[in-house]
């Protein structure tokens, strides 16, 4: 199998009158059969949202589950992670 690459861009522009509180740390896994990483930046009034999913192999061995669940829970706690904003 070839190598198979996602990426993912969002941006969002802030409502009127609210800038960013908090945003989510980078999130970065590389786990050797597959690497996931992603981030959000704010910049001139607008959300960035990067993603990068990199496939290596589709074949794993046993002993990769453990792995594998580093990376589902990484993929997981980054599709829960949010952004706090509040009023100007």
């Amino acid at each position: 199998m070839n190598e198979e690459t996602w990426n993912d861009s969002i941006n969002i522009a802030l409502p009127p009158g609210h800038t960013v509180d908090d945003l989510p740390d980078p999130v970065k896994a590389d786990v050797g059969f597959a690497d996931y990483s992603s981030q959000v930046q704010v910049e001139d009034g607008v959300l960035h949202y990067k993603l990068k999913y990199v496939l290596k192999t589709l074949s794993l061995t046993a002993s990769d589950y453990a792995k594998l669940r580093t990376l589902e829970g990484a993929i997981a706690s980054d599709e829960s992670n949010t952004v706090v904003l509040k009023k100007d």
